[in-house]
């Protein structure tokens, strides 16, 4: 009789690991990112709000509004799209991808971007941030990204990822990425959005470790 029970406690006990070892594989399970078609649509997006922002200080110029008044820049559509975790690595990756200047600074926590553009030894902030967006390329082609979020408390997701890049020689670099999320109100427009507080000199030293 015990060693029945004994033999139902182990294949109970075994049940319970295999149920456990198959809901943390799902749950570990990666996100992919199409980084060739999400650069184009990020190309896209950025330039319908240029689009936008050239029509509303057409229209307020025309309509002779001041500093006084209020002008909506917002577009909630595009904004929306890059409010995750997600979004701020498909904006991060494109701007290397695209080699883009201008979008990789917009990635970043103002803080986390400053450390490294001060700290640069050229003078020229533009050099400072080519040199990390080819570092970070290798100077070649992402071709793949999967990231996987990581887990918090009571099912919730912590404002941290690990991302594994691909790149067109098949080499591959896994990177830890931490997140800042910002929201206000302000003029009544609710602005919420995803930066990365992982600096750019911490990406290209984890890429470089991973590559080498």
């Amino acid at each position: 009789m015990k060693r029945k029970l004994v033999l139902a406690s182990i294949a109970a006990w075994m049940l319970i690991m295999t149920g456990l070892l198959v809901f943390f594989s799902l749950d570990d399970e990666e996100d992919s990112i199409n980084i060739k078609q999400a650069s184009a649509d990020t190309l896209e997006d950025m330039k319908s709000v240029i689009n936008q922002e050239e029509d509303l200080y057409k229209w307020a110029d025309e309509e002779k509004i001041g500093d006084g008044g209020h002008i909506h820049l917002h577009n909630d559509e595009v904004a929306e799209k890059y409010n995750s975790v997600e979004g701020a690595i498909t904006f991060l990756f494109s701007a290397v991808t695209l080699k883009d200047e201008d979008l990789f600074v917009q990635t970043f926590e103002p803080e986390s971007l400053s450390k490294d553009l001060f700290n640069g030894g050229s003078v020229d902030n533009s050099d400072v941030i080519m040199d990390f967006i080819q570092a970070i390329s290798k100077d070649q082609e992402i071709t793949d990204i999967k990231y996987n979020q990581k887990d918090g408390v009571l099912g919730t997701s912590k404002d941290e990822a690990t991302v594994k890049l691909v790149y067109s020689d098949q080499s591959e670099a896994e990177i830890n990425l931490a997140f800042k999320h910002y929201s206000s109100n302000n003029h009544g427009d609710d602005l919420s959005t995803y930066l990365i507080s992982t600096t750019p000199s911490e990406i290209v030293s984890q890429v470089e470790k991973d590559t080498n």
